[in-house]
């Protein structure tokens, strides 16, 4: 679970989009928070074997240059259209989701807050990590297997709005 920004320089003459400061100190870093892969739910069910979840947020980015510059004047948003993309190593798990674009009425995935020393938090505390969509469309997105291996299946949850909370029990 991870998440990459990618920053967008932006300056209104087009110019020199960065500033150069040599008087800046960084403060020393140190270790935040981790977490790990947790259960996931689907219109309140929980999703059986499970491998692996992602989200992708879906932010589409429009930048704009003017007057033959290097660097955009102008960048803003486009769109925003997130994705939960649910993996799993079994065919059994489309029972789940039965047919494409089915109706969802929420969905949650859990990231299962790590303590010091590889244990984690009990599930029943409120401190693990809980994003939800509260209503979409799904869809079976990749499927497939050959040969004696495990099918590899992902399903596509395209939500309307999609929330996030580091203090949720895990249920």
């Amino acid at each position: 679970m991870g998440l990459d920004i990618h920053p967008l320089d932006t300056n209104g003459d087009g110019l020199n989009p960065v500033v150069k400061n040599t008087g800046v100190t960084l403060a020393p870093s140190a270790f935040g928070v981790q977490y790990a892969m947790g259960p996931a739910n689907f219109n309140a069910t929980a999703v059986p074997g499970l491998v692996g979840w992602d989200i992708d947020f879906g932010i589409t980015v429009e930048k704009k240059w003017h007057d033959g510059l290097v660097f955009p004047q102008k960048a803003f948003i486009r769109e925003i259209s997130p994705v939960m993309n649910f993996r799993f190593e079994s065919m059994e798990a489309l029972d789940t989701f039965t047919t494409s674009y089915k109706a969802m009425t929420a969905a949650d995935c859990y990231g299962r807050k790590r303590l010091d020393g590889s244990t984690f938090v009990p599930d029943a505390t409120a401190q693990h990590l809980k994003m939800t969509f509260t209503a979409g469309l799904v869809n079976p997105s990749e499927f497939g297997a050959t040969g004696r291996e495990e099918a590899k299946l992902t399903v596509a949850l395209h939500g309307k709005v999609l929330t996030g909370s580091t203090t949720s029990a895990i249920t």
